[in-house]
């Protein structure tokens, strides 16, 4: 898919190599079996760290955060890349359609959450 330009300055300090290649692994094979990769959408993105590897998967990568500081710093590494919209949003409540994307992620975030379970349906 697209090779997308941006720093990873902030959205991979700190992390090991085999951290980093773990996710991405994990990224590439939920992508090989989906059926449509036009729109995934990041739930918590933080600072973008598993935003980055999803963004060579989709044609539009949808990151969303509570915070927006996070979103500040996602939006400054990832500032040439035209397939990323930013959405202050909670959780619990993002304003999208139902199926509107073809893979949804979380990571790191469900510890933050007071209803755990209820934010996943």
């Amino acid at each position: 898919m697209l090779k997308p330009s941006f720093s990873k300055k902030h959205t991979q300090r700190g992390l090991s190599i085999f951290e980093r290649a773990k996710v991405s692994k994990s990224i590439a094979f939920i992508v090989e079996n989906l059926k449509a990769k036009d729109v995934c959408i990041d739930v918590g993105c933080g600072t973008g760290f598993v935003t980055s590897f999803e963004l060579p998967h989709f044609r539009m990568v949808i990151a969303t955060d509570i915070s927006r500081e996070m979103l500040r710093v996602a939006k400054h590494s990832f500032k040439n890349v035209k397939s990323l919209n930013f959405l202050v949003c909670d959780a619990d409540f993002l304003p999208l359609r139902s199926n509107v994307t073809d893979m949804a992620s979380i990571s790191s975030v469900l510890h933050h959450l007071p209803k755990p379970s209820f934010t996943l349906r």
